[in-house]
């Protein structure tokens, strides 16, 4: 049984034979699905990796990884007390690929950054250590879909193209949808030097301090534009490099990969 620990009136840790993750309570309210951001505590792995790293191409001992993994699925699975549910692992490559995830295609998935499903009883996992994860979720289709989002994958609009394609594909009305965005790199630490050649001019106004940039007010902005409205909008406001219980790639490189997932039961 995992334990719980509530820090604040919106999110809550939870802790399962060493591992833990956080939900927001924004998805928490739904019966009908599950997700979590899980933090760098409780592997197996080794500095620079410790401890658990869930990416198999970043120079760790793959043994490890996947004793990692088999770790947050264990977790996942007590979490929904189903021993059945089937796991998936994926990385985003900083693109706009939105990909339908059915069980037995995975294959199909690869260098996509953007999985939806209305399959129930499988767990999606993104992994990240700076880039944003979301998690949408439609209770009226009981559909949903997680999401990796770095500077580029905003740029390239990923979150309105996945509001769109679960609109066309499952019949997603936007309005229905809430949305979870978990740790990532906060507006403290969000230095983009190069910002006039790499982001649009619309970009130009979520500046907190000359070169930093809000990417969680991007994300937000972003989505409301797309239909979401914004009291059904979450942002965990956790920064990955400044709290060191989450991997970041701008805190040292090189580093571990942590991951969120959503299901659907």
């Amino acid at each position: 049984m995992e334990n719980a620990t509530r820090v604040s009136m919106h999110m809550q840790y939870l802790e399962h034979e060493g591992v833990e993750w956080l939900e927001l309570d924004l998805l928490s309210q739904f019966p009908g699905v599950h997700h979590g951001f899980f933090l760098s505590i409780g592997g197996n792995s080794l500095p620079p990796y410790d401890t658990l790293n869930l990416a198999l191409d970043v120079g760790d001992c793959p043994k490890t990884v996947l004793q990692n993994q088999q770790k947050v699925e264990k977790a996942v699975r007590n979490r929904a007390k189903n021993d059945k549910i089937d796991c998936f692992f994926a990385k985003g490559v900083h693109g706009d690929r939105v990909a339908l995830v059915q069980k037995g295609k995975w294959q199909n998935v690869w260098g996509a950054d953007a999985l939806y499903t209305r399959e129930k009883d499988q767990a999606l996992f993104l992994q990240q250590a700076d880039c944003q994860v979301a998690i949408f979720y439609d209770p009226t289709t009981h559909s949903g879909a997680v999401v990796h989002a770095g500077w580029r994958g905003q740029v390239l609009d990923i979150y309105q193209k996945t509001i769109r394609t679960l609109h066309l594909d499952l019949g997603v009305l936007p309005a229905h949808l809430f949305v979870a965005i978990g740790p990532s790199l906060g507006p403290c630490c969000f230095e983009f030097c190069s910002f006039q050649e790499n982001l649009p001019k619309e970009f130009w106004t979520f500046q907190v301090r000359p070169g930093y940039f809000d990417f969680w007010a991007i994300a937000k902005y972003q989505i409301q534009q797309a239909g979401v409205p914004p009291e059904q909008i979450q942002v965990a406001e956790i920064c990955t490099k400044t709290d060191l219980r989450f991997f970041s790639y701008r805190r040292g490189s090189p580093t571990g990969r942590q991951a969120a997932y959503l299901l659907l039961l």
